[in-house]
């Protein structure tokens, strides 16, 4: 009887893979062993892995998979360094918000489908596969239910490095007026060269490795067409 128990489970378990996709998450459960009542009984919190370039976002769907019925759920939400959650946004039925690292999830009725809980939105810093780990809690109405996290994993790429276009310091893919009048404010300190206004391997118009008024220098040649 429990050999066929065992081989039923492990049924089920290559049935939901196949259902999730090649990308599934991996489960989690509260006592580290994946039992009946795991696939069965409980629900299980996860997104579906992602890509994403260094130094851009990503905006992933958190979804329930076997879900019993909930009105509320607390998912608190462990990335690895180099990847930060920034924010969430309302799933289909239901209220996300963050606090912290913990996503809380509510809703007026019961919600008791496999929905879209919440869109979680990261930060890319650093390149690598990122694992982000997902501890859940939930109840439905007074009362507590049995829900699984999971660990899920989002790929940081290097990414396309932004041509230097030598002048263009705000970006704007040109050279003109408002990029002389930025470059003066960073030489007299009105506008540091870290602000987000300013693209920073643009500035050095001579590539000197350091910015002062020779690049200035440049950069009225640039606008008057003598380079």
């Amino acid at each position: 009887m429990k050999k066929w128990l065992a081989i039923l489970l492990v049924m089920v378990m290559l049935i939901s893979s196949a259902a999730i996709g090649a990308s599934a998450f991996s489960l989690k459960t509260d006592d580290g062993q994946i039992s009946a009542g795991d696939i069965f009984g409980e629900a299980n919190v996860y997104f579906a892995d992602a890509t994403v370039a260094k130094d851009a976002t990503v905006t992933v769907d958190l979804k329930v998979l076997g879900n019993v019925g909930f009105t509320g759920l607390s998912i608190t939400v462990t990335p690895d360094e180099g990847l930060t959650l920034t924010g969430v946004a309302n799933g289909e039925g239901t209220v996300a918000t963050l606090e912290g690292k913990v996503v809380s999830i509510t809703a007026e009725t019961p919600v008791t489908a496999d929905v879209v809980l919440a869109k979680l939105t990261f930060k890319a810093t650093a390149a690598g596969a990122k694992t982000v780990d997902l501890e859940a809690t939930g109840t439905n109405g007074a009362d507590p239910i049995d829900i699984n996290g999971s660990v899920c994993t989002i790929l940081v790429t290097e990414g396309e490095p932004t041509p230097v276009k030598a002048g263009d310091v705000n970006g704007d893919d040109k050279v003109d007026t408002l990029d002389l009048v930025l470059f003066k404010q960073l030489l007299v300190g009105l506008v540091d060269e870290n602000s987000p206004s300013v693209v920073n391997p643009n500035v050095d118009g001579d590539a000197e490795g350091r910015v002062d008024t020779q690049d200035l220098v440049h950069l009225k040649k640039l606008l008057a067409g003598l380079i």
